[in-house]
């Protein structure tokens, strides 16, 4: 036997000896010596395929229950514009040295120089509302340039472009709301921020080249267009739109869609949600809904047929459905509608769904969350619907008042349900109050409970 043969039986006897202490086999390593050396290399990789699949799978059941909802974009686009409920209300410099020392959310209003200068220099702010004093005087935006951290700014008096520009020094600037009028001039200026990822904008309709200027910003990924100007029934700044290319998420509030709607939104290929809020929702915007939307929330069906309600049934990657307005007359349709779809979120923001809808949803195998908003009537009986959803996640509940303890004993019986979040309108919209305690409601769901009071 040669110097090479003898190093190769040695190897096979090593890889004989490596399988029998790892596999610890019945028979003797005598017994499978006789092995070709790619039958032992294979049963080596498949053991240490089998070893790297339980170790995934025993971490993805050790993040599932992290997982948020399903959500087309980031879960800060399901926040109500321009104010998360989440903030804390600051009138005054009482109030700001109250506000807890790990407030990272905070409602400036009224905002002075001084109030914002101290909001800004408070550790770990993440969002930033400011609603200037009646007084009319201006704010330098200058002073947030401490504010490392801050994530989403909401500005809700105009501002001149040369003011935006100072946003450039705000590297974690993902979120802006502002209510300017969008020019060339300001689109320019904002564009300065090569950060951010979403644009809110509530004022008048933009300008044609401001939206051009906007793809200045490669990576913006939503737009919120809420307009209430003398030229909100123009809409022919929609045709820039297709110069967004990152776009995912677009929200149209009080516009009149173009007769092209279909032609502008089949140029937006990276588009998964679409808000249509106080926006007549008829038969040629329902066809302009492209096939590929994962994410839609539709206003006014009044003018809508149910042929074309229906026929959103094409888009087969839709799996959230919001209402934001009366269905009038169209309750069998949208039944028929969420059968169709392989819906994982429901929203209904104008009232709890019907009694024909209630069985559609419970029979949704698929269905993690969903939205109730009700104003001045019992939740009970819907909250005990929602508890045979089984399959249900998130419930989000929108009153006027926070339903009686009892009535949430039956969502102990949700197998999967991690978060509840409770939205209480008081009808003072910009004086926020503090969320009740409700110790024993946060006592029967610990640490799945979230309270919040506008």
């Amino acid at each position: 036997m040669n110097d090479d043969s003898m190093r190769e039986a040695a190897a096979e006897r090593l890889l004989t000896a490596e399988l029998v202490a790892v596999l610890a086999p019945s028979a003797t390593a005598k017994a499978i010596a006789w092995w070709p050396r790619w039958a032992a290399a294979a049963v080596a990789v498949f053991g240490l395929v089998t070893v790297l699949g339980v170790a995934a799978l025993r971490a993805r059941e050790g993040t599932f229950a992290q997982q948020p909802a399903f959500d087309a974009l980031d879960p800060a686009f399901n926040e109500e514009w321009p104010v998360t409920p989440r903030a804390v209300p600051i009138a005054d410099w009482t109030q700001l040295n109250a506000a807890p020392a790990d407030a990272d959310s905070i409602y400036l209003r009224p905002a002075t120089q001084d109030l914002l200068a101290a909001a800004a220099r408070r550790p770990g702010l993440k969002r930033l509302a400011a609603h200037p004093a009646r007084d009319g005087s201006t704010l330098s935006l200058g002073i947030l340039s401490v504010a490392r951290e801050l994530e989403t700014l909401s500005l809700s008096s105009p501002f001149p472009a040369g003011e935006l520009r100072e946003l450039r020094h705000l590297q974690s600037l993902r979120r802006l709301t502002l209510g300017v009028d969008l020019d060339e001039a300001t689109a320019r200026a904002i564009a300065e921020a090569p950060f951010l990822r979403a644009l809110v904008l509530g004022r008048s309709a933009p300008s044609p080249d401001g939206v051009r200027a906007l793809s200045g910003l490669p990576d913006l990924e939503f737009l919120g267009i809420h307009t209430a100007g003398s030229n909100s029934n123009d809409p022919a700044w929609m045709n820039e739109l297709p110069r967004l290319r990152s776009l995912k998420g677009l929200r149209l509030e009080g516009v009149t869609p173009p007769d092209n709607l279909a032609a502008i939104l089949s140029q937006l290929p990276q588009l998964r949600l679409l808000q249509l809020v106080h926006v007549q929702a008829n038969d040629s915007v329902l066809a302009a809904v492209p096939i590929w939307i994962e994410r839609l929330q539709l206003g006014d069906l009044r003018g809508a047929s149910a042929s074309a309600l229906l026929d959103l049934s094409r888009c087969r990657k839709l799996r959230s459905l919001g209402l934001r307005a009366l269905r009038s007359g169209h309750d069998d349709t949208v039944c028929e509608l969420v059968r169709r779809l392989p819906l994982e979120q429901f929203e209904d923001f104008v009232g709890a769904p019907s009694d024909e809808l209630w069985k559609v949803l419970q029979e949704k195998a698929s269905l993690r969350l969903l939205r109730i908003r009700m104003q001045g009537e019992d939740l009970a009986p819907h909250i005990q619907r929602a508890a045979s959803c089984r399959a249900l996640e998130v419930l989000e509940l929108v009153t006027a008042e926070v339903p009686a303890v009892d009535s949430f004993r039956p969502l102990l019986e949700l197998p999967v349900l991690r978060r509840i979040h409770i939205y209480v309108h008081n009808g003072t919209p910009w004086q926020p109050m503090p969320a009740p305690e409700l110790p024993e409601l946060r006592a029967m769901f610990p640490g799945r409970l979230a309270v919040f009071v506008d």
